[in-house]
């Protein structure tokens, strides 16, 4: 649940989001999770998984 795009932190519907990720021109293109192994998945908005970055260990 935390990684789907039904959870209300996850929503392009929630303004008040602090997880968004944007395009160039300020479009919610989808937003991102911070695993607890540290890696940072981003999802689109649909909650398919289109990248990552790894830990910072």
């Amino acid at each position: 649940m935390e990684n789907s795009p039904y959870n209300m932190d996850n929503s392009p519907y929630n303004a008040s989001s602090k997880n968004g990720v944007y395009d160039n021109t300020g479009n919610r293109i989808g937003y991102e999770v911070k695993a607890p192994s540290g890696v940072t998945n981003y999802f689109d908005n649909s909650g398919n998984r289109i990248g990552y970055t790894p830990s910072k260990k």
